[in-house]
């Protein structure tokens, strides 16, 4: 019984006659676009066509629909013997093959002030818009939930490619087909194909485990050409797979390196092995340092003291000695700072204390052994009290984690290449195609060598002349695969890009912070200078102005022998007398006192 043909478009179903149309032809296609054409026999060469650019069309085999897509080209040709208008129709795949595939960005809004979230077609690979990792089966279906909610009119079917997790990268401006194609590089053994029959076209991929045998016999099934060639030079000796990382700790940049290879466990790079280098994000830590120092607070140490007070350390005192010494710090404050700070993130805390301490000293004032004075003072100075240690206090402010290896990828990329893949190609010539879908499945061929029967070839292609009962069948190894290497695969893999995940949360990339504490060490509040010097003052009185010279030493008050209520000390004239007679002089000095 012949097999009739069936176009509907525009709600209009009609045969093949009586579309009068002839040449019709099917070609299905792994990853690519399917097309279907035809040529309407007579049609004017400047008509309208009658089949418009973009209609959509579906084709029937009988009552099941074996094709569905949109007009994409309609050809017109035209001579003294004839006219015609040929169509092209591509199948659901041209839909993949012409979105831009995008994800979700959190992009600052100058306007609004905030981040807020925008379609980017820079894309992150392997993760979705809450920075979550996804498996080559979750990136493909969002890929095709992405283009369905485009209105792509198809259905999504079974996707499982056979990996797990891949490397992440960064792409842009890539249509949804790159990516999945792209995906799939990485399991060459996977096939994609859509079922006409269904509901709705559904697209399935699956991996070569998966797929359903076909067997043709050879001598039997009408196979007017056969080319087949074994394809041991696919076939690899050993994966090695060098995942490397730059992490960046505080600004700076380190490599870390992680092998993985099959079926050595450790590599031994053999002549015809494939070396892949592949780019993983690494681990990003930002932190605040402050390096703080501290001793501890030496109230009875001579040393300590001229450490705050220079002036002790001149030649003109000697027999230095603390009486006693204090300080007003908390007891839990052991130590001072003397370099760095504290910042309220340490969980340490710091005071502003005073240090007391009474000296005694002899002071020569003059130029013979005679001019020398036993002095007493009172000495203070301010410093930081701390409960901090030595040491270099730090927090986490940032921490991304690198990208983990996939596991196992290895052993993975060399069993999808261990197989032995058959490479080849056969015709059918019947009077009328079989009505078979190849797409999907695996070849075997009965009666020629054993081996064939089980070779389960990757059915690539298929092309179909209707009229004429041809069908012809390419399989073998995918064709991203460039012939006799692997060349491709490397390729692809030097076109990989990292990716920052930052970039999916607004954050700004990479940079660290060193943070120094507010408070700094004080320089001591008592201060006086190392070599004390002789203050003059002018005092003007009538028509006279007096100078007034004060030597500090001389005039420094020893409290030893101040009365316990203190003295007041200032300028008091009194009477004296020189070789010129009575007079008077002004002197600093307390008021009379007895010593007790």
């Amino acid at each position: 019984m012949a097999v009739v043909w069936t176009l509907k478009c525009n709600g209009v179903t009609k045969t093949a006659a009586e579309w009068r149309l002839s040449g019709m032809k099917r070609e299905l296609k792994s990853q690519q676009q399917d097309l279907f054409s035809f040529v309407a026999d007579g049609e004017k060469f400047d008509a309208d066509p009658v089949f418009a650019f973009n209609a959509i069309v579906e084709v029937f085999r009988d009552a099941v629909r074996v094709f569905y897509g949109r007009v994409v080209k309609i050809p017109r040709s035209g001579s003294g013997q004839r006219e015609d208008m040929a169509y092209i129709l591509a199948g659901p795949w041209w839909y993949l093959d012409n979105l831009i595939f995008q994800k979700n960005w959190k992009i600052w809004d100058a306007g609004e002030e905030e981040l807020v979230e925008k379609l980017s077609s820079r894309v992150l690979v392997g993760w979705d818009d809450d920075e979550n990792r996804l498996t080559v089966t979750q990136e493909i279906g969002g890929v095709l939930d992405y283009a369905i909610a485009k209105g792509a009119p198809f259905a999504k079917g079974t996707i499982d490619p056979g990996l797990d997790k891949i490397p992440s990268e960064e792409i842009e401006d890539l249509t949804c087909a790159e990516v999945i194609r792209r995906l799939l590089r990485w399991a060459p053994n996977s096939i994609a194909w859509f079922d006409y029959a269904a509901a709705t076209p559904t697209l399935h991929i699956k991996k070569h485990q998966s797929l359903t045998e076909k067997t043709l016999v050879i001598g039997t099934d009408k196979i007017s050409d056969l080319q087949l060639t074994p394809r041991y030079d696919l076939q690899v000796p050993e994966v090695a797979l060098k995942f490397e990382k730059i992490n960046n700790i505080d600004g700076q940049d380190y490599t870390e390196h992680e092998i993985q290879s099959y079926p050595n466990a450790e590599p031994t790079y053999p002549f015809g092995g494939l070396v892949l280098t592949i780019n993983l994000q690494g681990t990003s830590i930002s932190s605040i340092k402050q390096k703080v120092k501290v001793q501890g607070v030496y109230v009875s140490s001579l040393d300590w003291w001229k450490a705050k007070l220079p002036w002790l350390k001149d030649s003109r005192i000697s027999s230095l000695s603390i009486v006693s010494g204090s300080s007003s710090k908390s007891s839990s404050y052991n130590d001072e700072i003397i370099e760095g700070g504290i910042a309220d993130w340490m969980n340490k805390n710091e005071e502003t204390c005073e240090c007391k301490a009474r000296i005694e000293f002899y002071f020569q004032y003059g130029a013979t052994l005679n001019d020398v004075e036993k002095r007493a003072q009172e000495i203070t100075c301010r410093v930081r009290a701390t409960d901090a240690s030595t040491t270099t206090y730090s927090l986490l402010t940032d921490y991304t984690a690198g990208e983990a290896a996939p596991a196992a990828l290895a052993q993975a990329i060399y069993e999808n290449l261990n197989k032995l893949q058959y490479d080849g190609s056969l015709t059918l010539a019947e009077n009328e195609t079989m009505g078979v879908d190849f797409l999907g499945c695996l070849l075997n061929l009965s009666a020629g060598r054993s081996e064939w029967e089980t070779m389960k070839a990757l059915i690539q292609s298929v092309s179909e002349d209707l009229d004429n009962g041809i069908t012809n069948i390419v399989f073998g190894p995918a064709p991203h695969l460039s012939p006799g290497d692997l060349v491709e695969l490397n390729r692809m893999n030097r076109r990989r890009r990292t990716f920052d995940k930052a970039r999916t949360s607004g954050g700004a990339g990479g940079g660290s912070g060193r943070e120094v504490g507010d408070k700094m060490p004080i320089e001591n509040s008592h201060h006086i200078d190392p070599q004390p010097t002789k203050s003059e003052i002018t005092i003007p009185q009538g028509e006279y102005t007096h100078l007034l010279k004060i030597d500090p030493y001389t005039a420094d008050t020893l409290q030893t022998y101040f009365p316990s209520g203190g003295a007041n000390i200032k300028w008091r004239e009194v009477n004296a007398c020189d070789d010129d007679g009575p007079g008077k002089m002004l002197i600093l000095c307390s008021e009379v006192y007895h010593e007790p």
